[in-house]
């Protein structure tokens, strides 16, 4: 077996087999699946109800002021106006 460039040889990993696809055992889910299906459906959990902050985030340093509902800012953030503070929620 020729060594190639850099010292990896491909065919070592394989066996020297051509590329082969690994299992990826598909059909027993597949058969899972299908044995679901024939008992009684499922009860699918509802989805988590997402809360919209109320009040303002606040920073003590510099007074920045902006509603939370309205901002991609979280409290702990570091004020986007002076940098040296961090909101606090109010």
């Amino acid at each position: 077996m020729a060594r190639r460039r850099g010292g990896f040889e491909p065919e070592a990993l394989t066996g020297g087999a051509p590329n082969v696809e690994a299992d990826t055992g598909a059909a027993v889910v597949e058969d899972a699946e299908r044995e679901d299906d024939e008992s009684e459906p499922a009860e699918r959990p509802e989805p988590a109800a997402t809360s919209v902050p109320t009040g303002d985030y606040v920073c003590p340093e510099c007074g920045f002021s902006t509603p939370a509902a309205e901002s991609s800012l979280r409290e702990g953030d570091s004020c986007p106006e002076c940098r040296r503070g961090y909101l606090a929620a109010r």
